[in-house]
């Protein structure tokens, strides 16, 4: 229906309030008086700032560096890759007059309205990788609402998607909602069905689908049967392959703390038999395979068995790293692969595309061998260098081991750090992104990347990977609970970040304790569990020859404690925020003068409506007057608690912004008090010289004149004949 709105002609700003819904008309007005409201359109765009603040802050970033543009740029490519990051998925469900939440489901082939949370706008092939695992890491109540969603959408619709938009869509390869499912469950994410989210896996693992409008694994019989797909069966054989083997594998995990075991184990020897029945052990690389005969092709060619990339792409899955590093002989040999790669030329040949695509220009853009960040199946293969690291003493012997140097080149953490910093750098600007930024997976990549933490494999208990963190502190609060407290469940430190250069970590300490970063049977290089981050409080990432604890400052009288020194850096942090918001509301205020001025000037010439425009412009210096002072106040507050020196140029911010409102308030009270008091006296002679007239001309005229006082307080004639 077209709906149309009337609004009188001189009006310059016209204000409309919508409210919506995707189950009613009578949601949609509820909806409307529950976030709209009487607010204004400031007052609503106010609203949404301090809800997106309330996220961003999350993540706190304490001490990012040496105070120069460079770290400033971090800064702000950091909190646009979260905000970026926490954009998708988006929430469906709405709230019914009872207060129910509910929803209307796209997953439903009947459609209808259910109960519960829906989540609906990601693809699980790209986000799998870096926004899930950001959001575990950060706001784990959140993704276990996310994960309900989830297990709505098969509960009505019978299968978990694998890409949502807003309904099923066949896109992309893999069943990684299943990884995205099991690595909840396995980190023991709150609010999850278990019962239900092993029949929404095991549907995924045991069910033919990947049908048009249906999740599942398309090629099954092939699948389960050969170990493989077959080429030329599907354009995508080697990647769906794999794919289909890292969601068997991390099912088969959450099977075993489900009480699934003989599930699991059947899960868990597929997925090794898939992967070793691709790998040519003549080149170290996976290959398309039919009848058992590899399908030889130039490496650097893309699809033909790949999806959107080529052998290079695909050929390091991540998700049992000690079984693939055995494939390759040893785990030296599988990082000298992995430097291999980036070594290549940047060169392609289309391949099956037959044509040249964007992801394909994007790498060789990049110039950075064969690794092309523009695109997801590489984003964990820096990582798995660190992980694969032996820790020998000589890569650890100096700070100033000289990239490219012999050392330097055989020691698989240097190589990494430094690949992930010159990422960091080439692929990401203030503006940009070097490549597909889908639903929000390229941002959590730099998030992770810079807080020196990556899971090259959700959903499969190898653990996060300690990289070498961008910013010398960041507080993270995995609940608003901790928020509200101001007490940071992790605190991520390194001492010497903030450089260009990658700041080589030689030790990472956890709470004080060094932990173990050589690699055993049973432990990866350089990684931490999740559940051992949930009960870690500070992280703190140590350089050769620098000393591991925090710097003692000399027993002296006047000397505070170390958290009174984070405390009073906080504050000092939180008084430069306020000097800003400050600084704001004063050129606010010498705008609402001015136009407050020009108001009354106006309104000399037009008189109509000059009393509401008086009284409107009060309202707003008014309000700026008290956000002011309240302004005042904090700082004031915050200036006694860090005992900052007088010399601070934020007192006279202060004088100027509340003598300007005060003033401001008292030239507009005298304007108007002016204004009104001409008016009144221009209405009291036009109504007596309306009365002579009447008085006067009554027998002259046929008709009658009647006088009328409009709301302005002047006197008007309507004719009545």
């Amino acid at each position: 229906n077209m709906h149309c709105f009337d609004f009188a002609i001189e009006a310059r700003h016209v204000t409309v309030r919508i409210g919506t819904s995707l189950i009613s008309h009578e949601i949609a007005h509820l909806n409307l008086n529950r976030e709209v409201g009487g607010l204004s359109f400031e007052g609503l765009e106010d609203d949404c700032r301090i809800a997106w603040r309330n996220l961003l802050e999350r993540a706190q970033i304490v001490d990012p560096g040496p105070t120069t543009e460079q770290t400033f740029r971090r800064v702000g490519q950091f909190y646009t890759g979260l905000y970026r990051a926490l954009l998708f998925p988006r929430r469906l469900d709405e709230i019914d007059s009872n207060g129910k939440v509910v929803h209307y489901s796209p997953y439903d082939p009947e459609g209808g309205v259910h109960d519960g949370v829906l989540v609906t706008d990601t693809g699980f092939w790209d986000t799998f990788r870096t926004v899930f695992p950001l959001l575990t890491l950060i706001y784990p109540e959140e993704a276990g609402l996310i994960m309900a969603g989830w297990l709505n959408a098969f509960k009505e619709g019978g299968w978990l998607p694998e890409w949502s938009s807003p309904s099923y869509r066949t896109c992309m390869v893999g069943t990684y909602a299943c990884v995205a499912l099991a690595d909840a469950v396995l980190k023991g994410l709150p609010g999850i069905d278990h019962e239900l989210a092993w029949k929404a896996m095991a549907k995924d693992s045991f069910v033919p689908g990947g049908g048009k409008g249906q999740g599942g694994k398309a090629n099954y019989h092939d699948y389960d049967q050969h170990g493989y797909i077959p080429w030329p069966k599907s354009t995508d054989s080697v990647s769906g392959t794999l794919d289909f083997a890292f969601s068997d594998y991390a099912v088969s995990l959450a099977a075993t703390k489900l009480g699934h075991q003989a599930e699991s184990d059947r899960l868990r020897k597929r997925a090794f038999k898939a992967r070793s029945e691709l790998f040519d052990s003549s080149e170290g690389l996976m290959r398309p395979k039919n009848n058992g005969m590899f399908k030889r092709d130039d490496p650097k060619q893309w699809g033909a068995g790949f999806t959107e990339g080529s052998a290079w792409h695909h050929s390091f899955p991540p998700f049992d790293l000690q079984g693939l590093a055995e494939l390759h002989g040893s785990r030296s040999a599988l990082a000298a692969k992995i430097k291999a790669m980036l070594s290549q030329p940047g060169t392609f040949k289309p391949g099956s595309y037959r044509r040249t695509i964007h992801e394909m220009e994007e790498m060789r853009a990049l110039a950075f061998g064969q690794y092309g960040h523009s695109n997801q199946p590489v984003h964990h293969v820096l990582w798995l260098l660190l992980m694969l690291d032996d820790a020998r003493p000589e890569c650890n012997a100096t700070l100033a081991t000289a990239v490219g140097s012999e050392v330097a080149e055989t020691c698989p953490r240097l190589v990494g750090e430094r690949a992930i910093s010159q990422t960091l750098q080439r692929a990401y600007g203030v503006d940009y992104f070097a490549g597909d930024e889908d639903n929000g997976e390229m941002g959590a990549w730099f998030v992770l990347a810079a807080l020196g933490l990556f899971e090259v494999a959700p959903g499969t208990h190898q653990g996060y990977t300690l990289g070498s963190p961008l910013f010398r502190r960041v507080d993270l609060y995995n609940s608003s609970k901790t928020m509200k407290a101001r007490v940071a469940s992790l605190s991520l430190r390194n001492r010497n970040a903030g450089t260009n250069l990658a700041v080589h970590v030689t030790q990472v300490l956890v709470d004080g304790d060094v932990i173990p970063v050589a690699a055993s049977a049973t432990q990866l290089s350089w990684t931490l569990s999740y559940e051992r981050l949930l009960r870690t409080k500070v992280l703190q990432f140590v350089t050769a020859h620098e000393p591991r604890d925090e710097p003692k400052v000399a027993a002296q009288s006047n000397d505070i404690s170390a958290a009174d020194r984070d405390r009073s850096f906080e504050l000092q942090q939180r008084v430069s925020i306020l000097e800003k918001d400050l600084e704001a509301q004063r050129k606010d205020a010498q705008e609402a003068l001015a136009s407050a001025l020009r108001s009354v000037s106006k309104s000399e010439q037009e008189p109509v409506g000059d009393k509401a425009a008086c009284k409107t412009e009060m309202e707003m210096l008014v309000s700026q007057k008290a956000i002011t002072l309240q302004l005042q106040q904090q700082l004031e507050s915050l200036r006694r608690q860090t005992a900052l020196t007088a010399d601070t140029d934020a007192v006279p911010i202060f004088l100027v912004a509340t003598i300007c409102s005060l003033m401001a308030v008292v030239l507009l009270s005298w304007f108007c008090f002016m204004h009104w008091r001409k008016s009144r006296r221009d209405a009291i002679r036009d109504t007596a010289r309306s009365s002579s007239r009447v008085k006067g001309g009554s027998n002259e005229k046929s008709g009658k004149t009647k006088t009328r006082r409009t709301n302005n307080g002047k006197a008007s004639r309507d004719s009545v004949v």
